[in-house]
């Protein structure tokens, strides 16, 4: 999640609120979230919230590593989709470095005609 606030400088106390109330259900038998805002480079809000570790019963810090795991494939291939509907797709300047102009490549079907 993504979340914009207009702050200058410091977090409001109802900043804080509201954030603390939009992750308290997040607790001590869910799996955890940590939230983060940073304003000009500091950081003015880090908070943790559930378990890093649901079987071990371990808390969530803000010095959590979380494990992206195939979670990451799916953003990048939102990414080229979105850069390709604009004209800048990186998969057309890789492959067109790869495959020389001169060649055509073709696309067979199941049934091994093109």
């Amino acid at each position: 999640m993504l979340f914009c606030t207009q702050s200058f400088g410091q977090l409001s106390a109802d900043s804080i609120q509201l954030i603390d109330k939009m992750f308290s259900r997040y607790n001590n038998a869910t799996p955890g979230v940590s939230v983060a805002v940073e304003r000009n480079g500091k950081l003015i809000y880090h908070k943790s919230f559930g378990l890093a570790d649901l079987e071990h019963n371990v808390p969530n810090t803000t010095a959590t590593i979380f494990e992206a795991g195939s979670v990451s494939k799916q953003f990048t291939a939102a990414a080229i989709l979105l850069l390709n509907r604009m004209g800048n797709s990186p998969w057309m300047m890789i492959s067109g470095n790869m495959c020389p102009k001169s060649r055509s490549m073709t696309r067979q079907s199941p049934s091994g005609t093109s």
